[in-house]
């Protein structure tokens, strides 16, 4: 979990770059035409985007749950994998983010068995 000051770090950068548009767009007036100030507004805009997704990615967390965990479908603990180095990617319309999610197994090791169909499975 992350600290309030930790939180705070991430959207400092975001700031600057909202008060560095608003800045753009006072100081392209009457220096630049209409569909260049549009441009660079998107361009920062999309980057902006970008930057928002990835701090809600960050402060959403890996998933991952220490205890309880989460349980499988017929209610067992599930034992946790850990989380994949290099992420998932994700695709937005601000482009794309890498996804850092922690990974469970079932108790039987992922086969999709019960304790009963792998003892069953096994004979006498």
């Amino acid at each position: 979990m992350l600290t309030i000051y930790e939180k705070e770090s991430l959207f400092e950068s975001l700031d600057e770059t909202f008060t560095e548009i608003k800045a753009y767009v006072e100081s392209a007036v009457g220096q630049e035409v209409l569909h260049e100030v549009e441009l660079h507004l998107f361009r920062r805009l999309q980057r902006l985007g970008l930057g928002f997704m990835e701090r809600f990615v960050s402060l959403s967390g890996t998933g991952y749950e220490a205890a309880p965990p989460p349980l499988s479908a017929d209610g067992r603990p599930m034992k946790y994998k850990g989380t994949r180095a290099e992420g998932s990617p994700y695709v937005s319309i601000f482009g794309e983010i890498k996804i850092y999610r922690a990974e469970y197994a079932p108790p039987d090791g992922g086969a999709g068995l019960s304790d009963r169909c792998l003892a069953e499975s096994a004979g006498p």
